[in-house]
């Protein structure tokens, strides 16, 4: 739990100093910082970085300890974080009260298991979760962390 809040308060200060510079955007998609004293200011508004003025604490059990976060998604109420490096799971939690609710699949090396997750994405209509895996696989899970399918990407 020390560790998301020293990240969230990394992430914090980072946007403050971002937030103090002006930038456009070229037509390459490419951003350009001017951190000019022009642009500088002192005030920093977080409604323009989040939509909700919550901070929600998550419930640490013996299952639920990240280690390190690569993405965060808030849909259906529920908490998506993915730990692709430490734990190298995908944790949920109630997006109201931060209880932990169950991991998404397994390390190992079984048709229902993965060694690696590269990324997920959520399908709110159909309660899926669909993670990129070992690089070459698409493992679909349902909202309770239930094996549902893979799909060999052909990649590799």
């Amino acid at each position: 739990m020390k560790q998301i809040l020293i990240k969230f308060s990394l992430l914090s200060l980072l946007l403050v100093f971002m937030s103090a510079c002006s930038h456009k955007e070229e037509n390459d998609n490419t951003f350009i910082w001017d951190c000019s004293e022009e642009y500088q200011t002192d005030s920093l508004n977080l409604q323009d970085f989040f939509s909700e003025e919550k901070i929600t604490l998550l419930e640490e059990t013996e299952k639920s300890r990240i280690g390190s976060i690569q993405k965060v998604m808030v849909k259906d109420s529920i908490i998506f974080i993915l730990d692709e490096r430490l734990a190298k799971k995908i944790f949920t939690f109630n997006a109201h009260n931060g209880k932990f609710i169950n991991n998404v699949g397994r390390l190992g090396h079984s048709k229902e298991e993965y060694t690696s997750i590269q990324d997920f994405g959520v399908d709110t209509e159909k309660k899926l979760i669909y993670c990129l895996c070992d690089m070459d696989k698409v493992k679909v899970y349902d909202y309770n962390g239930n094996f549902i399918s893979t799909h060999d990407l052909g990649i590799i």
